[in-house]
């Protein structure tokens, strides 16, 4: 078994080398602010360690509960961290909240165990209220994103804050005694360096996730249309084809007279109006419909388990809302803006996808020959239009290409 010393040493160790790691982490890092949470959060984890071995140079009064309150606010700031990297509310306060009601504490339970050291116990459940805190903030995450490691990091820091919370009673009933001012404690001995593997595994965590978000973002700007934000084509037709086990409905939707926009406002005023309809659609879909550019003013979209009378419906409210909606240019010009909506049925056995997006192609191009501002389905017998062979609508036996703007139609 390892003695006190030699456990301290090994733990100093190992807390300078996570300082040395959020340090460069936060000089390297773009968006500084979690970092620094973070960063600040290891240099006062070694401060407190530092202040509470002490001993012989401070009074214990100073050296360790003085130490210990630092302590304690350095898992607050790395609540802060988590709480900022994922973009949650906080206050600074929240810092020092559970370090100054434990630091309270400290002094009530005082006036009772005088002469004791029971309240170090208390030294334990700081850290491990804030861990379980950080711990249901990581779990909760961000709106819409997905990094794989977020529910390992949250189990991680359950089972530090569990630990913590653990030791606590056991400080409490077998307190540390000393002698000749060194701490005599063998619970203290076993405890530390599991206590410290788990500190290290917390910031590990932190990098892991600020990697797996740099990656997630890099998919997202490989799969977002640049101007409107919404799926590109390629994406698109990938997320089709991964639904594709599934029956539903293909659309296909064009804004009318977009070329008259453009014209009229500028392609500045057309992207506007284009940003507008995007908006628009997402915030009235549900939500497991996939809607992506196809290139130009026209846009794919994917209802799984809508037959053709429910997509029919959810296309035709579509129209209406953009229809009675207030576009407006980026002058501030109000717009007019209709679309024209071609859909058919996603039979996965009977036709890929190609095919089911040709056919709802060749309806679109009925509703504009019928006056445009219309839904039409897909029937037998709609006729093949050179239309349905245009860049940016992959036919049966082609390959995705790059996206061209289409004309307007």
């Amino acid at each position: 078994m390892l003695d006190l010393k030699t456990v301290f040493i090994f733990s100093a160790a190992i807390n300078l080398f996570i300082v040395a790691v959020a340090t460069v982490a936060w000089l390297r890092s773009e968006n500084k602010l979690d970092f620094w949470y973070w960063c600040l959060a290891s240099w006062l984890m070694v401060g407190g360690s530092l202040m509470m071995s002490m001993d012989k140079y401070l009074p214990y009064v100073i050296c360790g509960y003085v130490g210990g309150m630092i302590y304690i606010s350095s898992t607050g700031f790395l609540l802060l961290g988590f709480k900022e990297f994922f973009h949650q509310p906080y206050r600074l306060s929240e810092a020092f909240t559970v370090a100054i009601l434990v630091g309270l504490g400290i002094v009530v339970m005082d006036q009772f165990t005088a002469g004791t050291t029971k309240s170090v116990s208390l030294l334990y459940v700081g850290p491990g209220l804030n861990l379980l805190l950080m711990a249901r903030a990581v779990w909760r995450g961000g709106d819409g994103e997905n990094l794989p490691s977020r529910h390992v990091a949250a189990v991680i820091l359950l089972i530090y804050a569990v630990s913590d919370l653990f030791i606590a009673p056991i400080a409490f009933f077998d307190p540390i005694r000393f002698v000749d001012g060194i701490p005599v404690s063998e619970w203290l001995k076993t405890s530390s360096i599991p206590l410290v593997l788990l500190q290290m595994a917390t910031y590990l965590m932190a990098v892991v996730l600020k990697l797996e978000r740099a990656t997630e973002g890099q998919r997202l700007l490989a799969e977002k249309d640049a101007l409107t934000g919404v799926l590109n084509r390629r994406a698109f037709y990938s997320r089709v084809e991964a639904a594709a086990g599934r029956d539903g409905t293909l659309a296909v939707i064009d804004l009318d007279h977009f070329k008259t926009i453009n014209d009229s406002h500028g392609h500045q005023g057309g992207d506007e109006v284009l940003r507008g309809f995007c908006q628009l659609v997402r915030e009235h879909l549900p939500a497991d419909a996939i809607f992506g550019r196809l290139g130009g003013e026209e846009f794919g979209l994917c209802l799984p388990d809508c037959d053709e009378q429910d997509a029919q419906a959810v296309l035709d409210r579509l129209r209406r809302r953009v229809e009675d909606h207030a576009f407006r240019s980026h002058n501030g010009a109000p717009l007019s803006v209709t679309i024209s909506c071609g859909h058919s049925v996603l039979l996965p056995d009977q036709r890929s996808v190609n095919e089911t997006l040709s056919q709802a192609d060749h309806a679109l191009y009925g509703a504009k020959n019928a006056g445009r501002n219309r839904v039409h389905a897909f029937h037998a017998g709609h006729a093949p239009t050179p239309r349905a062979e245009r860049a940016g609508v992959p036919l049966p036996g082609q390959r995705l290409g790059p996206c061209p703007a289409t004309p307007s139609a």
